[in-house]
């Protein structure tokens, strides 16, 4: 009976190993001697504790499930915000932070659901769990007023699963044009579009209290946030609005690898630690100018452009200016609002050759 007893935690802490071993061979690859190669379990003990491979790998999907559950919620346990909050759930079930070894379980889970009635019953009651709590979520932002929306809770909640799955297959799959930095950007951005994330700000425009935000120039460690930030506006402002041979060679790894060299012509914004935005300079151009889609609202863009422009007069340029696409309106309008005047359209190359139709914004400066 004393081996009885210990059975619970052992059996416990061999399935967190068979997790691995799941994640990492496939559940229809997975027999009782991978785990006992992982765990030094003997398959008899395999066989007292599950009965059959099959349970074994069904228990394995219940344990993955109960064990994010259990996370998201140690997670939300020291937070109150309710946009951080959900973008914590968000980005666990995306595997935008961290690994994608429970995702890659979760799809085997799916996989072996559409044979099986029982486990697809627990799979689908699991997608509800979540459904509900992102819904709660979501009606927690909209009583404090951080959330707008024009759905209920609950549809919205299903939006943004649909947007979890579409994020985290292809980093799953290993796709390089949604790495995980890409994801993390892209589901930041389109959280805060499907909820109508608003930041809190003061009659001036100004951040709030609650969002005290830092210039500074960038150091080397910044860029990859800046990356990140880079690609998911980037591509949020251009696509449908550039050729098409643009958006194929601009990948989340090309944004990367050109803001690792960039961080001399870089200001980036921080607020609660982490880069909110950033704005590059090149002797009298604007260049770039985008800010993380879960701080914007607050202020953070007209800071960077203060500074661009504190940036250009300071190098003695009377004029300052930028390029945008005609395409993107909300770009058009926030400078436009900034004083900045449409000079007109002209061709922009970009660094691979590439002529972009654009408008040149100008502004006069006073040295």
């Amino acid at each position: 009976m004393r081996e009885g007893q210990r059975a619970p935690r052992r059996r416990e802490d061999v399935l967190a190993a068979a997790c691995a071993v799941v994640a990492e061979r496939g559940a229809d690859a997975t027999r009782f001697s991978d785990v006992t190669a992982a765990t030094g379990v003997g398959v008899s003990t395999l066989q007292y504790y599950f009965g059959s491979r099959e349970e074994m790998l069904i228990a394995v999907f219940r344990h993955a499930a109960e064990a994010d559950f259990a996370e998201v919620a140690a997670l939300l346990g020291g937070e109150d915000d309710p946009w951080r909050r959900l973008v914590l759930i968000a980005s666990h079930l995306t595997g935008a932070v961290g690994g994608d070894a429970s995702w890659r379980i979760w799809v085997e889970s799916w996989r072996w659901a559409l044979r099986d009635a029982e486990l697809r019953g627990e799979v689908l009651a699991d997608y509800s769990r979540w459904r509900e709590l992102l819904a709660g979520e979501i009606e927690h932002g909209v009583r404090e007023n951080v959330f707008v929306i024009d759905a209920p809770p609950l549809d919205v909640a299903r939006q943004v699963l649909a947007l979890i799955d579409g994020l985290a297959l292809p980093v799953v799959l290993g796709d390089p044009a949604v790495d995980h930095a890409g994801a993390a950007g892209l589901l930041a951005n389109a959280l805060g579009r499907l909820t109508g994330h608003r930041n809190t700000s003061s009659p001036a425009g100004r951040p709030s209290d609650g969002m005290k935000v830092q210039l500074r120039p960038a150091l080397d460690d910044d860029m990859e946030a800046v990356g990140r930030i880079w690609a998911a506006g980037w591509r949020d402002g251009h696509l449908g609005h550039v050729p098409a041979e643009l958006v194929a060679a601009r990948t989340a790894e090309t944004f990367l690898t050109r803001a690792s060299t960039r961080a001399p012509d870089t200001t980036v914004a921080v607020a609660g630690g982490v880069v909110a935005g950033f704005v590059m300079v090149v002797a009298d151009e604007v260049e770039q100018v985008y800010v993380d889609g879960a701080f914007r609202g607050g202020g953070v863009a007209r800071a960077l452009l203060d500074a661009a422009e504190q940036r250009v007069r300071a190098g003695g340029h009377p004029i300052a200016w930028l390029a945008v696409v005609p395409g993107n309106a909300r770009a058009r309008r926030f400078y436009e609002r900034q004083g900045w005047s449409d000079a007109g359209p002209f061709e922009y190359e970009t660094t691979n050759g590439i002529l972009v139709p654009c408008h040149r914004y100008t502004k006069a400066l006073q040295l």
